[in-house]
Order: structure tokens, then sequence, then C-alpha cells
């Protein structure tokens, strides 16, 4: 399933990348400004410690495989570095066979560049956002639901973000990828749904503390299809650092 991942991580790049910066911006809204703020001042947080967990189900539902992985993050004079602790497929050690991915999996791009870009102003112009006025309790903050519509790089998404009504920074996002299917190779995607959780610190700082990606895929080979089914995957991120300053684990 290896092609799986680096279809997910491209996905995962460019939403993380481009998408939310757009999803999370408004015009003259005064929650959107506040979120733009608090996004300036807690840019530079990098998680310590991620966890991903990747589920395969075939067409009828059923679990085909169950990997999951154990990484460090580390900084060195504001350099930062990936390295695998373990990893397990189907409940067996493979930490070996899986170095080669930890190694190509880029921290700068899925971490430095989404934070230093979120609320980017700039990108404004690309999203439709409504503000529902809804307010409820999401993740144990009183929260206000936004809705939004964004079109760049002839991908089309849509979703829902809850911003706290207080400080404007985000406590959950759903993002839905309208432009499907898509096709890289031998593999199509007919399904692609991500949900982002953020931190609920009470002490300024924010940052995503699991990420869950849900995508119906299909492979073929020779045009004929050989696979049909759902691969989910969850990263846990926790033990953050400020990237710049000595490592002070927040849990």
């Amino acid at each position: 399933m290896r092609k799986i991942f680096y279809l997910k991580l491209s996905i995962v790049v460019f939403v993380i990348i481009y998408c939310m910066p757009y999803a999370l911006l408004t015009a003259e809204d005064a929650l959107w400004l506040k979120a733009v703020q608090n996004a300036e001042n807690n840019a530079s947080w990098c998680p310590g410690a991620i966890i991903e967990k990747e589920t395969v189900f075939d067409n009828n539902g059923s679990i085909i495989e169950v990997s999951e992985m154990y990484f460090t993050v580390t900084a060195i004079s504001g350099n930062l570095s990936i390295s695998l602790n373990k990893a397990y497929r189907d409940g067996a050690d493979v930490t070996e066979q899986q170095i080669e991915k930890a190694a190509s999996m880029d921290i700068d791009a899925l971490f430095l560049e989404h934070n230093a870009n979120l609320f980017r102003r700039a990108e404004q112009n690309k999203i439709t956002s409504s503000n529902t006025h809804i307010v409820d309790t999401i993740n144990d903050r009183v929260c206000n639901k936004y809705t939004y519509r964004l079109s760049d790089k002839n991908q089309l998404f849509s979703g829902t973000t809850w911003l706290d009504t207080a400080t404007g920074t985000p406590s959950t996002l759903i993002l839905t990828m309208q432009s499907v299917p898509y096709t890289e190779g031998n593999l199509t995607m007919t399904g692609f749904t991500e949900t982002f959780i953020y931190s609920t610190s009470t002490n300024g700082s924010w940052y995503p503390v699991h990420d869950t990606t849900e995508m119906n895929i299909e492979i073929t080979q020779n045009t004929v299809p050989v696979f049909q089914g759902m691969v989910v995957t969850e990263y846990t991120f926790s033990d953050y650092f400020i990237h710049s300053m000595p490592e002070t684990p927040v849990k």
C-alpha cells in the first residue's frame, strides 16, 4: 500500500499548504481577524511526537491491513528532522522495512509551511465562506460555525470549521474534496474527507492534535480494477515545541 501513502501524503500537503489557509480566512469578520492574529502568534509550534495509524478496508468493509508508525521530531539549530521509532503491520514489527518511508517525509512542508500559511491574508479571495451564526460547544469550547467552499489549482473543496468565540482559533475543521474522481497513475480516488481536531489549550497556544483522513480508492492494472476499498489514516500529534527555541514539550 506504499502508493496509497504517497497519494495521501501529496493530498495532505496540498490541503495543509494551500486549502486550509483559504478555508480559514474571510474579509471583514472580527472572529476571522482574531484567528489570523492568533495564527501569527503560534506559527512556530511543531509536534515532537507523531503517531500514524493506517487501516485498509476492502469494498465490503472488512479490514485488510492495519499499520502503525511512531515518529519523533527534533530540532537542532532551527533545522527539523524526523526519525522512526517503531513500526508495526498487523501486529508484527516492521521498523527496519519502514525506515525509508520516514526519511521521505517532509516535516518542513507538513508543519512549518502549514503554520506559516494559515490564515494568510493574501489568499482570502479564493474562498466563499459563510458565518452561520450557529454557536455550540465543540471539544469543550464554545464555538461559532462557518461553512466554506474553495477552488484552487483545479481542485474544489467544501466543508465546515468551528472557531472559538473568544479567541477565533479553530476547534475542528472538516474538509471534503468535491473534485473527484482524482487519478494519479493507476490509483483513482473517488472520495476524500479530512477532519482536524485542534488543541484546547488555555494559555493562548494552538495547533492540530489529531487528523483523520478517509479515502475511497480504486487501483487498476492494465485498466482492470484490482482493488476497491477505503483507507483511513489517523495522525496524532503531541509534545509540541517551538522549533526556533529550546525544546520545551507542551502536552
